[in-house]
């Protein structure tokens, strides 16, 4: 496939992003610090204890404002609370800068973009983290 990003590793992270309606720059970073520093990985005793940046891992990032859908009223999702393009895009590449900064390898698509994605999920841990939920972002993790 023409454009295709392939990761291959025993362990990596896929970061859907969706920049909704009050993410602000400071909080959007400082969410995207606090992910690479999750011990959600098993270590080798089995337990999870270790961050994407302990093992020196992967991670693969695309844009999803899809993610972010009012299903409330009808058969059509509204996307009226996803922040405009332009500051979904800024929020998206805000939300990189940490990630590099930790020294994880990055992959990340176009903002906007279509995407094929394969997933083979080979663990029982999938997060749903929204910032909106993380009351003293301000604060750092």
């Amino acid at each position: 496939m023409n454009g295709c990003v392939i990761i291959k590793s025993g362990q990596c992270f896929l970061f859907l992003v969706c920049a909704v309606e009050g993410d602000t720059k400071i909080k959007f970073e400082l969410f995207a610090r606090k992910i690479a520093k999750l011990r959600v990985l098993r270590d080798g005793q089995g337990k999870m204890a270790e961050s994407i940046t302990d093992i020196g891992g992967e991670a693969l990032m695309g844009s999803h404002l899809t993610f972010f859908s009012d299903l409330g009223c009808g058969n059509r999702p509204g996307f009226s609370r996803t922040a405009p393009s332009n500051v979904g895009c800024n929020r998206y590449k805000r939300f990189s800068t940490p990630q590099a900064e930790e020294e994880i390898s990055l992959q990340t698509s176009k903002f906007g973009a279509n995407m094929a994605l394969g997933l083979v999920n080979d663990t029982p841990v999938a997060m749903w983290m929204a910032s909106h939920d993380w009351n003293n972002a301000t604060k750092g993790p």
